[in-house]
């Protein structure tokens, strides 16, 4: 989550620099009731954990299933398909294998220490080991963001980069990068939404 949030801020200030000052012109979206389900869906997890078995696996299915849906009607939308994928990158590695698995030597690159991971009471995550299944997909990027270390798969920098892309296209105010028909028009910028 925190490269997430530093890619967001990073793009956006780059694209406030990048285009100039001016109002910010951010590309529409439509069915965005599918993201805050996806969400709702996240936060309602932790509450029936307890009584359903296999609880986050169902949420990460159901998530990229609703990301998927959301990614269709908005194709266009710069990064939006690049976060789908993301979402649905880090279900598959969560579906297959039951929680998310964590490279531990990735931990301590980062600056994790195991205690601190806490592997074997949480029950979103596991260690990753030799009978993990989709292993590249799984938690193995240290992220040493100073003040939050973190350990991210390649679905969470999926996630990141099209956030940051979004983020950058809203905050660019020359919007003649990102067009309705995807051609770069150099001159002029397009017309604001």
């Amino acid at each position: 989550m925190g490269l997430t949030v530093l890619v967001l801020v990073a793009a956006f200030a780059f694209g406030r620099l990048a285009g100039g000052p001016g109002p910010l012109a951010a590309p529409s979206v439509r069915r965005v009731s599918l993201v805050v389900a996806a969400l709702g869906v996240h936060l309602a997890e932790p509450l029936v954990a307890a009584e359903v078995a296999y609880s986050y696996p169902m949420c990460m299915a159901i998530s990229a299933t609703l990301m998927v849906q959301f990614a269709a009607g908005n194709l266009r939308t710069p990064g939006v398909a690049l976060a789908a994928a993301g979402v649905c990158a880090n279900a598959l590695v969560v579906v297959v294998n039951g929680a998310m698995p964590v490279s531990e030597s990735a931990a301590a690159r980062a600056g994790i220490s195991v205690e601190r991971l806490a592997l074997d009471t949480d029950s979103r995550h596991e260690p990753l080991d030799g009978a993990t299944r989709m292993a590249p997909l799984a938690d193995r990027i240290p992220v040493p963001i100073p003040g939050h270390r973190e350990v991210d798969s390649l679905g969470d920098v999926a996630i990141a980069a099209g956030a940051g892309l979004y983020a950058f296209s809203a905050a660019y105010r020359r919007r003649g990068i990102f067009t309705e028909s995807g051609i770069m028009n150099r001159w002029e910028p397009a017309e604001r939404c």
